[in-house]
């Protein structure tokens, strides 16, 4: 096995033991988190619609069937077919499997990723991700269809007066991934409500804008407990990082952050990265309370200086107690030796 998957088995396996109840089940990602790149790619058809009629059997209170017919103001993917769309589709008012997410009663205008399945008749792409909420406001000049004219749009709809349809579209833009996004997230970092300030650092930090490292820096280390918000998905966020100009503020949550996944992400990112510079951080969390943690760290370490002392062998998932005892051999490498060294002045391998 590579050494590039024994974090990621090492995680799966803790999660499946301690909840094997939902081990076969989807994971819901969090409102805000979705990526709307893959999204794009996947599907057959991608437009802007607004809800005219829903029909539902509404026979069940759990969950219903339903049927809605959607007037399209903006085709980016497919070959548009009227201007009006039929869309089939059932929602789970009870979606903990991250199955029939949607509920299109819950906007009037929406982002919508669909595949035809009939004469005329559309369901979403993916149950749960294929219809996100948007403002109704598009933007006046068109670039063709496709990422392009959907970020256009996006930022355009962020003039909306309505508060909440101003919050979708700042959530979206972070989906699209695009640093040139930055212009438009900026104003409402420095002077939108909290709410929008905090998702629209999220969609920063998404879109590889390293200009809020600092913001990103004081939010994680001051999380207390982890909620479905703007603050925990930062948090979970950073460890997508892999810019070494990341890595100051990374070991500052490592060494700071309360949190248990925060310092986790924090050490996920730096072992991607690599810096010499994070290695006495990580030597110090070689005994973290959390477990995930402590593992991470040795990986990392052993990633960057490539020490015998901490790195796990090929088949060390078939040797009982092996991670402590790796653990203890590098914590005692680095108190007899690693810690000697100049890591801040060492060249990014």
């Amino acid at each position: 096995m590579r050494r590039a998957q024994l974090s990621v088995l090492y995680l799966v396996l803790s999660f499946l033991l301690l909840f094997p109840s939902i081990s076969l089940a989807r994971i819901q990602i969090s409102d805000g988190s979705e990526d709307l790149r893959d999204l794009f790619s996947s599907a057959e058809f991608v437009f802007h619609g607004r809800v005219v009629t829903i029909e539902s059997d509404g026979k069940n209170n759990d969950w219903y069937n339903g049927v809605a017919d959607l007037e399209v103001d903006r085709w980016y993917k497919g070959t548009p077919t009227r201007p009006t769309v039929r869309l089939q589709f059932v929602y789970n008012r009870n979606f903990g499997n991250g199955h029939l997410c949607i509920d299109l009663h819950r906007s009037a205008s929406w982002l919508i990723f669909a595949k035809q399945v009939g004469n005329g008749v559309f369901e979403f792409s993916d149950d749960c991700y294929g219809g996100l909420p948007v403002s109704s406001i598009l933007a006046s000049t068109t670039h063709g269809t496709g990422i392009q004219q959907m970020q256009d749009d996006l930022i355009a709809g962020l003039q909306d007066g309505d508060s909440n349809a101003r919050l979708e579209n700042i959530k979206r833009l972070g989906g699209l991934r695009l640093l040139s996004s930055h212009d438009a997230l900026k104003n409402f970092i420095d002077h939108g409500s909290e709410a929008e300030s905090k998702w629209a650092i999220y969609a920063a930090l998404r879109s590889g804008d390293l200009s809020v490292l600092s913001k990103v820096q004081s939010i994680v280390i001051n999380l207390n407990q982890y909620r479905v918000d703007p603050d925990s998905s930062i948090a979970l966020e950073i460890a997508h990082l892999k810019d070494s100009r990341a890595v100051p503020m990374l070991v500052s949550v490592l060494e700071s952050a309360n949190m248990d996944f925060a310092r986790g992400s924090a050490v996920q990112a730096l072992q991607a990265i690599k810096d010499p510079r994070s290695v006495p951080s990580l030597a110090n969390h070689l005994s973290d309370p959390d477990s995930s943690v402590s593992y991470n760290s040795l990986v990392a370490i052993s990633y960057i200086t490539h020490e015998a002392s901490c790195t796990l062998p090929d088949d060390w998932h078939e040797k009982e107690g092996e991670v402590n005892r790796r653990l203890a051999s590098c914590q005692q490498w680095w108190q007899t030796q690693g810690s000697a060294r100049k890591w801040s002045e060492l060249k990014l391998p």
